[in-house]
């Protein structure tokens, strides 16, 4: 909510309720070991671009972005992250068919979404400036998408989020039971059937 902001002080921070998405590369060692250091520099290029550009086009925007790990916020509809994770997927399958095809292993991301409030704050001095967020919420959107690698799926939506979303039967979601993360109370977690990359996986699930 700032247009100018010289020097971070206790009055540079706004508190959203936003949906939270957390994308992860899986297999980011096996990629890396295999390709030269400019490869690696076009191939992380592209995929954050298509990333960002599923998020841009659903209203949100990137809060955090590493190398294998981008975490953005959508202050609208928990629809818009749901529908940004399943472009992301759809775009990604488009991508790992023209890497197969030039002799590159195919990317494997997971992802989770989560809703809750965070507060976005302005850090650092006059010569360097961030703006970041803190919030048990994004620790609670990390652990959500870790517990992918346990439940063998390629995406999550807790149950704050999936009790916001309208049209729920519109989306392919089913329900993996409660589950107690660490410092809260047992939550409902749904895996979002549209982001499994595989036919084969998806009809045997």
């Amino acid at each position: 909510g700032k247009e100018v902001l010289s020097q971070p002080n206790s009055e540079s921070f706004t508190k959203i309720s936003s949906s939270l998405l957390i994308t992860t590369i899986q297999n980011i060692e096996e990629l890396s070991a295999s390709i030269t250091d400019k490869e690696k520099i076009n191939f992380i290029n592209h995929y954050q671009k298509m990333i960002n550009s599923a998020i841009k086009e659903n209203k949100g925007f990137i809060e955090d972005l590493k190398y294998d790990h981008i975490t953005a916020i959508f202050p609208g509809k928990v629809e818009d992250a749901l529908n940004s994770a399943l472009q992301i997927n759809k775009s990604l399958i488009e991508y790992n068919k023209t890497r197969k095809l030039n002799g590159y292993k195919e990317i494997i991301i997971s992802s989770g979404i989560h809703f809750g409030d965070v507060v976005l704050g302005a850090f650092g001095d006059g010569e360097k400036i961030w703006i970041a967020a803190i919030s048990d919420e994004l620790n609670r959107a990390s652990q959500l998408n870790n517990l992918n690698k346990l439940y063998k799926s390629s995406a999550l939506i807790s149950e704050s989020a999936y009790k916001l979303l309208i049209d729920k039967e519109r989306y392919n979601l089913r329900s993996l039971g409660k589950y107690h993360q660490k410092n809260s109370a047992p939550l409902e977690i749904y895996e979002i059937l549209g982001c499994i990359p595989s036919d084969d996986e998806y009809f045997e699930k």
